[in-house]
């Protein structure tokens, strides 16, 4: 059994090494993406009145200015009657 528990343990080792990917010194680690601000003029949600992330993907554009959400669930309450929620 002891004999086997080893086995086990440096077999699970090097698999785990095998699995992790190595990245060269001085490599950006971060995707392109990843580095982008809220595009949205407003850090408050127009529909439900919570804070809206840093990297929200949920922003439209009512009378050319970009107006960001907390989820696409109150994006979609907004596109539907932009005049109910308008940011003033």
């Amino acid at each position: 059994m002891k004999r086997f528990l080893i086995i086990l343990a440096v077999l699970g080792a090097n698999f785990t090494q095998a699995q992790t990917p190595k990245t060269p010194a001085g490599a950006k680690t971060e995707h392109a993406h990843a580095a982008q601000t809220n595009p949205a003029e407003n850090t408050i949600d127009p529909v439900c009145k919570m804070s809206i992330s840093k990297d929200t993907r949920s922003v439209s554009t009512h009378k050319g200015k970009k107006i960001g959400f907390c989820s696409v669930v109150c994006k979609e309450r907004f596109d539907k009657n932009p005049a109910k929620y308008a940011v003033k």
